[in-house]
């Protein structure tokens, strides 16, 4: 027996020695005292930067976690040898709360492989132009409740992108299946804790877990799957109903239950249940949220981006998905926008599916790999001032975009996102929309002084700004009269 414990312990050891750097472990617990539960993302990158290593390594309960910290690192590993990191990590909390559906979180195989086929079919960036009148629409709408009620541009967000998203997905509105979809993603969000790591690290666990200490997890569980299920069938139903009786409207899950792939109906439920419920609660609204922060943080940057959209546009309509390639320091912005503001600071989880060996570290097989899209975005050697917003970044010494391009928040390889074109399309059309009709600016409190805007982000799935407060005003009469004359024509339409 001593030989034994003996000979595994020297095999750990050199384990240890051999996979990449991080805080010394104990044994069977690994890191779970040093795992950081707020801005995990800063922590990783100090530990980055104390380790000097582009990888380094956290473990809990046996389950080593691989964080990448360099866009040299994962365009390496996600992105040229992506075949071996397409795999997802088994995540029994997921299958616990019902998440286990979503195709960001599937195994590779099959069963993602035509789920992967259905989104790329819907959102590749062909597809995606089609759209652009319904963003278009929706944006009209949005600019209208910021001119009525500007305070409440938080919930005129996430309005705005549920709405878009169930137009799209489902040709429906809704407001029951935008509000499932918001606690759905949520409750997912809130999953993602240390207390759900222990139940990924020790799968049995979720078998037992209303008899744990957190005997109230089982209701937040059963609550999280009964929205899953009303998120993936009940749009479904109403549109089949409506192809029934002959009054479905064009919608993507039209398509879907019209093409080949349409009658494996778990499939499409699960396609359009994620673009409904992914894109109107994690990365669009977040970053429209994100640029409107920095606008009102910056009025140097509206003024200038004001100026081109006046000359190129004028003042009689809105900017239009056609006038992109002309407005490019309005590009410019979304673009900083993206990179300032980590949607998902930690990318979703890959998992190694050989052993692999980068800069003379091991990533064994079974690893759990993440990348830290924070640090690779704030990296001060390709972004010198990283915590500014400058979207002059992206600009060359004409004024013109000089092709650089953040996109690690929409991750690598096989497993890219991708909405990253639906993504990007509704940002642009929003900020600009909203420069053309309003200014913004720092709220002032009863004594006439400035309300600080706080740039701190909430910790979860998709972050965001923490809570603050602007001032949002009309520009002038010229952007009033438009808003009128928008405000009509959406009235007549609907």
């Amino acid at each position: 027996m001593l030989a034994f414990c003996t000979y595994y312990y020297i095999r750990y050891r050199r384990f240890l020695s051999d996979t990449p750097p991080g805080p010394k472990p104990l044994p069977f617990l690994g890191n779970i005292f040093d795992i950081p539960t707020e801005k995990y993302w800063v922590v990783y990158n100090e530990w980055s930067k104390e380790y000097n290593s582009e990888l380094i390594s956290v473990r809990a309960f046996g389950q080593l976690t691989i964080i990448i910290n360099s866009a040299r690192a994962a365009r390496e590993l996600l992105g040229r040898r992506s075949s071996n990191y397409s795999d997802k990590p088994r995540l029994p909390m997921l299958e616990l709360i019902g998440w286990d559906w979503n195709p960001g979180f599937m195994p590779y195989g099959e069963r993602w492989r035509v789920r992967r086929r259905l989104l790329h079919r819907g959102l590749n960036v062909n597809a995606v132009a089609t759209y652009y009148p319904v963003q278009v629409k929706h944006t009209k709408y949005f600019l209208a409740k910021l001119r009525r009620d500007p305070r409440s541009f938080v919930r005129h967000i996430k309005e705005l992108t549920a709405g878009l998203t169930l137009d799209i997905a489902y040709a429906l509105e809704d407001d029951a299946c935008a509000s499932d979809a918001h606690d759905g993603f949520q409750m997912l969000s809130d999953s993602l804790t240390p207390a759900a790591a222990l139940v990924n690290a020790i799968p049995a666990l979720k078998y037992v877990v209303e008899w744990l200490p957190m005997a109230n997890y089982h209701a937040f569980a059963e609550r999280s799957r009964q929205l899953c299920h009303r998120i993936r069938y009940d749009s479904l139903t109403k549109v089949k109903r409506q192809v029934a009786d002959g009054t479905a409207r064009p919608s993507l899950t039209l398509s879907m239950l019209n093409s080949s792939e349409g009658r494996d109906e778990e499939a499409v439920a699960d396609v359009a249940g994620v673009i409904f419920g992914g894109e109107s609660n994690t990365s669009t609204a977040s970053a429209i949220h994100a640029g409107l922060q920095a606008l009102a943080l910056h009025p140097d940057v509206q003024r200038r981006a004001q100026a081109e959209i006046d000359a190129v546009v004028g003042r009689d309509r809105l900017p239009g998905h056609e006038d992109m390639p002309s407005l490019p320091y309005a590009t410019a912005i979304c673009r900083e926008i993206l990179r300032w503001h980590a949607v998902g600071p930690l990318g979703a989880p890959r998992a190694a599916i050989d052993d692999d060996v980068y800069d003379g570290w091991l990533i064994p097989a079974g690893s759990t790999i993440l990348w830290n899209a924070w640090a690779i975005s704030h990296d001060p050697e390709t972004y010198p001032n990283p915590n500014a917003f400058i979207p002059e970044r992206f600009l060359d010494e004409n004024g013109q975009l000089n092709g650089k391009e953040e996109d690690t928040n929409f991750g690598y390889g096989r497993r890219e996102c991708v909405g990253i074109h639906f993504a990007k399309a509704t940002l642009w059309v929003t900020i600009a929309s909203m420069l053309s009709i309003f200014n913004l600016f720092k709220a002032k409190d009863e004594q006439d002084n400035e309300i600080e805007i706080s740039t701190e982000r909430t910790t979860g799935l998709a972050s965001h700004p923490v809570p603050f407060v602007c001032d949002i005003r009309v520009r002038d009469d010229n952007a009033e009269e438009l808003l009128d004359s928008l405000t009509l024509a959406a009235e007549a339409e609907s």
